[in-house]
Protein backbone atom coordinates (compact mmCIF):
# COMPACT_ATOMS: atom_id res chain seq x y z
CA UNK A 1 0.00 0.00 0.00
CA UNK A 2 1.28 3.50 -0.96
CA UNK A 3 1.55 5.96 1.86
CA UNK A 4 2.01 9.66 1.06
CA UNK A 5 4.48 11.35 2.65
CA UNK A 6 3.45 13.74 5.21
CA UNK A 7 5.08 16.98 4.08
CA UNK A 8 6.97 18.87 6.66
CA UNK A 9 5.61 22.73 7.17
CA UNK A 10 8.16 25.15 6.27
CA UNK A 11 10.61 26.64 8.54
CA UNK A 12 9.75 30.02 9.46
CA UNK A 13 11.76 33.19 8.57
CA UNK A 14 13.21 34.08 11.92
CA UNK A 15 13.37 37.54 13.03
CA UNK A 16 16.36 39.50 12.13
CA UNK A 17 18.63 41.14 14.74
CA UNK A 18 17.63 44.51 13.19
CA UNK A 19 13.91 44.02 13.85
CA UNK A 20 14.39 42.16 16.81
CA UNK A 21 16.35 45.32 18.40
CA UNK A 22 13.51 47.50 17.47
CA UNK A 23 10.62 45.56 19.06
CA UNK A 24 12.42 45.30 22.26
CA UNK A 25 13.18 48.94 22.51
CA UNK A 26 9.51 49.64 22.20
CA UNK A 27 7.53 50.64 25.33
CA UNK A 28 4.55 49.07 26.16
CA UNK A 29 1.94 48.83 23.00
CA UNK A 30 -1.85 50.17 24.14
CA UNK A 31 -4.36 49.44 22.16
CA UNK A 32 -7.70 50.54 21.92
CA UNK A 33 -10.13 49.56 19.39
CA UNK A 34 -13.68 51.38 19.27
CA UNK A 35 -16.64 50.66 16.78
CA UNK A 36 -17.54 53.45 14.51
CA UNK A 37 -20.15 54.65 12.21
CA UNK A 38 -20.91 52.47 9.14
CA UNK A 39 -18.92 52.32 6.44
CA UNK A 40 -20.02 52.92 3.12
CA UNK A 41 -19.39 49.52 1.98
CA UNK A 42 -23.31 47.98 1.83
CA UNK A 43 -23.07 49.66 5.33
CA UNK A 44 -20.73 47.05 7.25
CA UNK A 45 -19.42 48.89 10.58
CA UNK A 46 -15.86 49.84 10.59
CA UNK A 47 -13.89 49.56 13.77
CA UNK A 48 -11.02 52.61 14.43
CA UNK A 49 -7.98 50.81 16.21
CA UNK A 50 -5.27 53.22 18.28
CA UNK A 51 -2.20 51.81 19.48
CA UNK A 52 -0.29 53.75 21.53
CA UNK A 53 3.71 53.64 22.61
CA UNK A 54 3.41 53.93 26.39
CA UNK A 55 7.19 54.81 26.23
CA UNK A 56 7.43 57.79 23.62
CA UNK A 57 3.62 58.46 23.69
CA UNK A 58 3.81 58.25 20.00
CA UNK A 59 -0.03 56.86 18.54
CA UNK A 60 -0.79 54.91 15.34
CA UNK A 61 -4.31 54.68 14.17
CA UNK A 62 -6.13 52.48 11.59
CA UNK A 63 -9.87 52.20 10.60
CA UNK A 64 -10.80 49.19 8.94
CA UNK A 65 -14.06 46.69 8.45
CA UNK A 66 -14.02 43.15 10.48
CA UNK A 67 -12.64 41.26 7.77
CA UNK A 68 -9.52 43.47 7.77
CA UNK A 69 -8.46 42.19 11.12
CA UNK A 70 -9.68 38.67 10.36
CA UNK A 71 -7.04 38.40 7.62
CA UNK A 72 -4.34 39.40 10.30
CA UNK A 73 -5.65 36.89 12.44
CA UNK A 74 -5.45 34.21 9.78
CA UNK A 75 -1.82 34.32 9.23
CA UNK A 76 -0.79 35.41 12.29
CA UNK A 77 -2.34 31.66 13.50
CA UNK A 78 -1.07 29.87 10.74
CA UNK A 79 2.36 31.27 11.29
CA UNK A 80 2.41 30.96 14.71
CA UNK A 81 -0.04 27.49 15.63
CA UNK A 82 -0.92 27.79 19.12
CA UNK A 83 0.84 30.96 20.11
CA UNK A 84 -2.23 32.87 20.75
CA UNK A 85 -4.48 31.98 23.79
CA UNK A 86 -7.55 34.73 22.79
CA UNK A 87 -9.81 33.76 20.86
CA UNK A 88 -10.89 36.03 18.02
CA UNK A 89 -14.40 37.30 17.79
CA UNK A 90 -17.03 34.74 15.49
CA UNK A 91 -18.34 35.94 12.30
CA UNK A 92 -22.07 36.12 11.93
CA UNK A 93 -23.31 35.03 8.46
CA UNK A 94 -26.16 37.60 8.74
CA UNK A 95 -23.28 40.27 8.53
CA UNK A 96 -22.32 39.03 5.26
CA UNK A 97 -25.40 39.33 3.33
CA UNK A 98 -25.88 43.36 4.99
CA UNK A 99 -28.19 42.45 7.99
CA UNK A 100 -26.58 44.61 10.88
CA UNK A 101 -25.27 43.18 14.03
CA UNK A 102 -27.04 43.77 17.71
CA UNK A 103 -25.32 46.37 19.70
CA UNK A 104 -25.19 43.60 22.18
CA UNK A 105 -23.11 42.12 19.29
CA UNK A 106 -21.41 44.80 17.86
CA UNK A 107 -19.75 45.44 22.01
CA UNK A 108 -18.73 41.51 22.34
CA UNK A 109 -17.02 42.17 19.26
CA UNK A 110 -15.26 45.19 20.39
CA UNK A 111 -14.36 43.22 23.65
CA UNK A 112 -13.05 40.70 21.61
CA UNK A 113 -10.94 42.46 18.83
CA UNK A 114 -9.10 44.17 22.25
CA UNK A 115 -8.41 41.63 24.08
CA UNK A 116 -6.78 39.60 20.93
CA UNK A 117 -5.01 42.51 19.71
CA UNK A 118 -3.53 43.56 23.17
CA UNK A 119 -2.33 39.94 23.48
CA UNK A 120 -0.68 40.36 19.89
CA UNK A 121 1.33 42.91 20.31
CA UNK A 122 2.88 41.32 23.44
CA UNK A 123 3.90 38.17 21.41
CA UNK A 124 6.04 40.30 18.60
CA UNK A 125 8.97 38.42 19.61
CA UNK A 126 7.29 35.11 19.36
CA UNK A 127 6.65 35.97 15.65
CA UNK A 128 8.43 35.74 12.18
CA UNK A 129 9.37 38.12 10.30
CA UNK A 130 5.89 37.78 7.70
CA UNK A 131 3.30 38.20 10.86
CA UNK A 132 5.34 41.49 12.15
CA UNK A 133 5.39 42.58 8.59
CA UNK A 134 1.78 41.92 8.23
CA UNK A 135 0.87 43.92 11.66
CA UNK A 136 3.44 46.54 10.91
CA UNK A 137 1.69 47.51 7.24
CA UNK A 138 -1.44 47.31 8.82
CA UNK A 139 -1.29 48.90 12.06
CA UNK A 140 1.09 51.43 10.39
CA UNK A 141 3.89 50.62 12.60
CA UNK A 142 6.18 52.53 10.71
CA UNK A 143 9.46 52.34 12.95
CA UNK A 144 8.86 48.24 12.98
CA UNK A 145 7.80 48.60 9.10
CA UNK A 146 10.97 50.37 8.14
CA UNK A 147 13.51 48.21 10.27
CA UNK A 148 11.86 44.98 8.96
CA UNK A 149 12.94 46.29 5.34
CA UNK A 150 16.02 48.01 5.81
CA UNK A 151 17.44 44.49 7.32
CA UNK A 152 16.54 42.87 4.26
CA UNK A 153 18.14 45.10 1.94
CA UNK A 154 21.75 44.95 4.11
CA UNK A 155 21.40 41.96 3.32
CA UNK A 156 21.26 41.92 -0.14
CA UNK A 157 23.94 44.54 -0.27
CA UNK A 158 26.11 42.08 1.79
CA UNK A 159 25.65 39.22 -0.69
CA UNK A 160 26.09 41.67 -4.12
CA UNK A 161 29.39 42.84 -2.46
CA UNK A 162 30.78 39.10 -1.69
CA UNK A 163 29.85 38.37 -5.13
CA UNK A 164 31.07 41.36 -6.53
CA UNK A 165 34.52 40.76 -4.78
CA UNK A 166 34.82 36.92 -5.59
CA UNK A 167 34.33 37.66 -9.27
CA UNK A 168 36.92 40.19 -9.49
CA UNK A 169 39.09 37.52 -7.80
CA UNK A 170 39.15 34.76 -10.23
CA UNK A 171 42.22 34.86 -12.78
CA UNK A 172 44.37 36.64 -10.26
CA UNK A 173 45.55 37.75 -7.06
CA UNK A 174 43.37 39.46 -4.95
CA UNK A 175 44.10 43.08 -4.47
CA UNK A 176 43.69 45.15 -1.22
CA UNK A 177 40.81 47.11 -1.19
CA UNK A 178 37.26 47.52 -0.89
CA UNK A 179 34.08 47.04 -2.84
CA UNK A 180 31.34 48.83 -2.83
CA UNK A 181 27.78 48.04 -3.52
CA UNK A 182 24.93 51.02 -3.24
CA UNK A 183 26.79 52.42 0.12
CA UNK A 184 27.66 49.08 1.33
CA UNK A 185 31.46 48.86 1.99
CA UNK A 186 33.39 44.86 2.15
CA UNK A 187 36.86 44.91 3.59
CA UNK A 188 38.78 42.54 0.84
CA UNK A 189 39.17 38.60 1.71
CA UNK A 190 42.09 36.80 1.22
CA UNK A 191 41.64 33.45 -1.59
CA UNK A 192 39.85 30.93 -0.16
CA UNK A 193 37.73 32.23 2.43
CA UNK A 194 34.08 31.62 2.51
CA UNK A 195 32.98 34.68 4.76
CA UNK A 196 32.96 38.35 5.27
CA UNK A 197 32.79 41.17 8.14
CA UNK A 198 31.14 44.08 7.80
CA UNK A 199 33.86 47.29 9.39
Amino acid sequence: MLRLKKKEPEPKEPLSAELLAVIQQLGELEAVLTTTKESKNAGHPEYKLIVTDKKTLQSYEVADRFDAFRKVKAVVEKESKGLMVAVFPKTFAKSSIGVKLSKSELAARETGLNAYIAEMLTKLEQMNEKEVRLIADFMGLKHLNVASKTAGRAAKKIEQAFIAKRSSQQGGATKSEEVKVEGVEQPAMARGRGCCTMS
